[in-house]
């Protein structure tokens, strides 16, 4: 039925990130997916990857807001 995943949320109130560049980057780290939502971006992941995008991310300057497992 429900399927867990790994969730990174990467706040973007000041408008200073850019999405693409983002979403290439999450996905390159592994991400499965990747939504924008106004000032919010979430980057899903199958669990056991969650740390290594996590990881990558800040790696590459970007501030984790969270970063969970969800069901």
């Amino acid at each position: 039925m429900f399927d867990d995943k790994g969730i990174i949320i990467i706040n973007n109130e000041d408008g200073d990130i850019d999405e693409d560049t983002l979403m290439e980057a999450s996905l390159e780290a592994g991400a499965a997916d990747f939504m924008a939502d106004e000032d919010i971006f979430e980057i899903y992941t199958v669990p056991e990857d969650l740390y290594d995008v996590k990881e990558a991310l800040e790696a590459a300057g970007y501030a984790i807001a969270s970063a969970e497992k969800t069901k």
